[in-house]
């Protein structure tokens, strides 16, 4: 029977055995060549590894991400802010990792791939695919991006043997994805540039079209525009309005010197109006005549009434006080003449006010349709004005574009190479091989569960041992050739044993091979 499978089966119905410190110093010492060749082994690939690989360098330089957006407060729905967000850094990582700026800053230095499968500068960039595609893989493996935890600095980091062509990759990276981030605001700007001329052609279009329809809709419907953009038709109103009034004025005044004239004529006081006593010919003729009624009162004293120069001095004063009644008839005349031309002109004047408040009133729901066009070319012109203010905001802040990211610090050349230090290393090698030795050996001894001394037999099968054959490569010699030795004394032992047992009544003798 296979002793593994009776201690298997042993084991299974007892409890888990742990070995105590002797036994596992046992299985040590038991074991001692194969933990020292399993630890040996790894120990001297690990130093010969140490030794053999080169010195890697790796500088550092940090960027931090700002919120400097296109602010363009007219158009918010057409270039939207960018905030700061949970997505921010990781998106800027993956703008950091892309291969279309990595092969900006691999053409930028000229970097290719040397005989050692290295990257190397001072050449030119491989052109054709597979050469780009090594490059470029090389690149990324030696590319390393951390993100600062809660800050929005990122460091951009980049390994190589040689310190300073670290140091200088790293910094070109950085200021790559820098140029990067202004160039791409700038042709956002660019973009919104050409957006807004293109509108403001159609605007400018439009705003004409509109400004020929209102003035089409004026000479269509004879709407003349007058002083201060006004109707023409309301500034007539105004003109004839303001003429009446000095016009009616006249002509009450006109009236009252008339009325005054006719209640003069009846009681004989027309000589009492201002235009008579104002008159400078009535005045010399009243002169005259109190002239000539002197001269005549003197005659008179002296002659008779039909003397020759009484009879002279009376016509004289009858002629003098008709010229004067002529002249006052004269001014009635004029007044009443005056008076008839301020009645007619007024009249005219009334009738020209009628008939352009007609046309106002015709036009004036003309008006409602006009100044709808009007509104139009108003709102028009505003927003032709506020694409044109926008687009010189524009060109302004293409020429002043700054990125929404700042370079922290650029990497320095390192001193010291990357990683832990040779000796710290081949410490750690050493205890990791030591442990993967041990490890080994207690799952070799746990996969084989079989019996190994005197002490197993009687632990795990409850029974006494009779007897133990020492290991020999010649154990059939030995016992025909009848020589004193350990394996046949051995044997003997367990013969005695054996004969002891009265119960025994059958022995089964089995090998492990043939024969």
């Amino acid at each position: 029977m296979d002793r593994r499978k009776i201690d298997r089966r042993t084991r299974a119905s007892s409890e888990v055995y742990i070995p105590d410190i002797e036994e596992i110093l046992h299985i040590l010492q038991k074991h001692k060549k194969m933990i020292l060749v399993l630890t040996f082994i790894p120990s001297l690939l690990g130093f010969i590894y140490l030794v053999v690989k080169p010195d890697v360098y790796k500088a550092t330089a940090s960027v931090l991400l700002e919120e400097r957006d296109l602010t363009l407060a007219s158009f918010p729905d057409i270039l939207p802010s960018t905030k700061f967000d949970n997505l921010t850094v990781p998106t800027q990582v993956k703008v950091i990792t892309s291969t279309r700026l990595i092969h900006e800053t691999i053409e930028n230095l000229g970097l290719h791939e040397n005989k050692n499968g290295e990257i190397d500068e001072g050449g030119k960039a491989p052109v054709h695919d597979k050469g780009r595609y090594e490059i470029l893989s090389n690149f990324e493996e030696n590319l390393r991006i951390t993100p600062q935890a809660k800050s929005r600095v990122i460091e951009i980091s980049f390994q190589s043997r040689d310190p300073v062509l670290a140091a200088k990759i790293a910094n070109t990276h950085t200021k790559q994805y820098v140029f990067s981030q202004v160039q791409a605001k700038k042709e956002d700007a660019k973009e919104l540039n050409e957006w807004v001329s293109k509108q403001i052609g159609a605007l400018k279009t439009e705003n004409l079209i509109k400004s020929q329809a209102g003035q089409q809709f004026r000479a269509q419907n004879g709407m003349v525009l007058g002083k201060n953009s006004q109707e023409l038709v309301y500034q007539q109103i105004s003109d004839i309005a303001t003429q009446l009034i000095p016009i009616e004025t006249r002509e009450l005044d006109l009236l009252a010197r008339r009325e005054v004239l006719e209640a003069s004529g009846e009681d004989g006081n027309s000589h009492a109006l201002i235009e008579v006593v104002e008159s400078k010919l009535i005045q010399d003729l009243k002169s005259r005549a109190s002239i000539a009624a002197q001269n005549l009162q003197s005659l008179r004293g002296a002659h008779g009434e039909n003397h020759p120069d009484i009879v002279a001095a009376k016509k004289e004063l009858t002629q003098v006080k008709s010229d004067i009644n002529r002249e006052v008839d004269n001014i009635k005349n004029s007044i009443s003449n005056e008076l008839a031309t301020v009645t007619k002109q007024k009249e005219l004047l009334e009738n020209k006010l009628v008939n352009i408040q007609k046309h106002a009133d015709q036009l004036r729901e003309k008006q409602i349709t006009l100044q709808s066009l009007e509104l139009e070319e108003a709102a028009s012109r505003k927003v032709l004005d506020n694409f044109l203010g926008r687009a010189e905001e524009i060109k302004s802040q293409i020429d002043f574009t700054k990125a929404d990211v700042r370079i922290v610090s650029l990497a320095d050349v390192p001193v010291k190479p990357a990683g832990s230090g040779k000796f710290l290393t081949m410490i750690i090698i050493v205890i990791f091989s030591g442990l993967f030795a041990l490890g080994v050996v207690f799952l070799r001894i746990s996969m084989d569960a079989g019996i190994e001394s005197a002490a197993d037999v009687k632990r795990l099968l409850n029974l006494r041992l009779i007897g133990i054959l020492p290991q020999t490569k010649t154990p059939l010699s030995l016992v025909l050739n009848k020589k004193r030795s350990d394996y046949l004394e051995e044997i003997k032992r367990i013969y005695i044993q054996i004969s002891a047992k009265k119960e025994l009544k059958t022995i089964l003798i089995t090998s492990a091979v043939p024969d």
